[in-house]
């Protein structure tokens, strides 16, 4: 192919991208790169387009060829540090961002650098960043929004706040800021103004988060007596166990209660006090009089931290399914101690509560007690007994914990559930983490069975799972 001819297979390449026929031009470009492999542009051309159709892992080599062919453009670096991102090569994107940035200081480029930083619990270079930004471009709400993160990160809430309310005040639409704010206020336990603002979640506060479209009205708090109201699950597994204890005033208010919930959970929940109904996700719904999204029914009934439902277990297990975990559970030495390491790779905060196996070693290393894995999904090691080919529910998973001495737990699903059947658990947290927990202290009103081991410091996981080792005794 003649040079010429290659310059028209890219103009063409260029085109085809613009008209949306991605396919094509991935392959009219990945013509012209190989036929004129010393030219970067095509490179850069070819890289752009496999982007555009989510083929990233080859954006991402198309756009390192680029950079290296001509090392003093700008773009191919960014290009490069943006692809990486994406794929969550965190380190060489960064690399490639701070290449970028000393050939050319654009916003776009110092901003995806912070975000980097700030995924590496790299907080205080993040906040520079966002600061210098900030001094350019004073209105960069994005820039002002993730500064409030940086800032409640580091420990600095008041300021954080301050961040939020500021791009409220001059961008009121901007959901991410409300939603912020709701999580800030809700954490220190500011609940009348923060149950307000958590309704932004649907408003683009939680990203995907889509209100349900019913043919009866939402609940406001008007009578309920002798109606039905249908609850819906919204998010995690994990918050729909937390909130479903919500049923039981709803039912002492005269409702006939029937409730929404993810596949996992139907079984667990039929135990709920309160509960008439459960239905799995997806199913045809019964008649019903108003509905409410889950985490709603705390602002309209008007729960503060003095008036969350305390009537715990608000769930039990089968007792024939705990005789038969007994049983299998007998040839172990006691005490049995459950462990759960890791939560749900897709949430977007897991990075943070989320821990290797290794790293809780020192536990593991305790004589004189069985740990027991019921970490669904995860290889066990040597040592640690798992069972969990043999959970198929959540109902199952309550079987098992019912047996139990105590259950160590990240914030995930099985910490909620353990706590919502009364049983002792120690879960472990990540330094400001979720609101649901508070600022500070090892006792949570939500859950009075639940002891709380705290990161000091964003990333210091080594002092918890010592302090735990030090409770758990010699």
């Amino acid at each position: 192919m003649t040079p010429a001819q290659a310059n028209a297979q890219a103009q063409r390449g260029i085109a085809l991208h613009q008209q949306g026929r991605i396919d094509d031009a991935i392959a009219t470009l990945t013509q012209a790169a190989r036929a004129r492999p010393e030219i970067a542009l095509y490179h850069s051309l070819l890289g752009t387009a496999l982007a555009s159709g989510g083929r990233m892992a080859e954006a991402a080599h198309s756009f390192a060829a680029a950079a290296a062919l001509a090392p003093n453009i700008a773009d191919h670096h960014a290009n490069l540090g943006r692809a990486l991102l994406a794929l969550g090569a965190l380190e060489p994107a960064i690399d490639a961002l701070k290449a970028a940035i000393r050939l050319n200081r654009a916003i776009a480029t110092r901003f995806r650098l912070a975000t980097a930083l700030q995924s590496l619990l790299r907080f205080a270079e993040a906040e520079e960043i966002y600061r210098g930004i900030l001094a350019e471009e004073p209105g960069h709400s994005g820039a002002r929004n993730d500064l409030g993160l940086a800032l409640q990160a580091q420990g600095r809430r008041e300021e954080a706040m301050g961040c939020f309310r500021e791009i409220i005040a001059t961008a009121p639409d901007y959901a991410g800021a409300h939603w912020n704010l709701a999580l800030a206020l809700l954490a220190q336990g500011d609940y009348p103004e923060g149950w307000r603002e958590y309704e932004w979640r649907w408003k683009g506060g939680i990203p995907g988060l889509i209100p349900r479209s019913l043919p009866r009205p939402e609940w406001r708090g008007e009578e309920l007596s002798g109606r039905v109201i249908l609850l819906h699950a919204e998010q995690g597994l994990g918050d729909t166990i937390q909130f479903s204890r919500y049923a039981l005033p709803l039912a002492r208010r005269g409702a006939r209660v029937v409730m929404v919930v993810q596949e996992p959970l139907v079984r667990l929940l039929g135990t709920t006090p309160g509960l008439a109904q459960v239905i799995a996700s997806g199913a045809l719904l019964p008649p019903f009089d108003c509905h409410l999204p889950l985490l709603s029914v705390p602002r309209v009934i008007g729960t503060v931290t003095s008036t969350i439902p305390a009537e715990l277990p608000s769930v039990a297990a089968d007792p024939a399914a705990v005789a038969a975990w007994r049983q299998k559970l007998a040839p172990l030495p006691r005490p049995w101690i459950g462990l759960a390491w890791a939560g749900d790779p897709t949430n977007t905060t897991d990075r943070l509560r989320s821990l290797r196996l290794e790293q809780l070693a020192p536990l593991l290393a305790l004589p004189d007690r069985s740990w027991i894995s019921l970490q669904k999904g995860a290889a066990a090691p040597a040592g640690l007994f798992d069972p969990t080919a043999e959970m198929g529910d959540f109902a199952d998973t309550a079987a098992l914990i019912a047996n139990l001495d105590l259950v160590v737990s990240v914030d995930t699903a099985v910490a909620h559930l353990t706590g919502a059947m009364a049983k002792p658990v120690w879960i472990l947290l990540r330094a400001n983490g979720d609101w649901r927990w508070g600022l500070s202290g090892k006792t949570t009103p939500w859950y009075p069975s639940a002891r709380l081991f705290r990161q000091s410091a964003p990333g210091s996981w080594a002092e918890v799972v010592a302090e735990v080792a030090r409770s758990l005794g010699p």
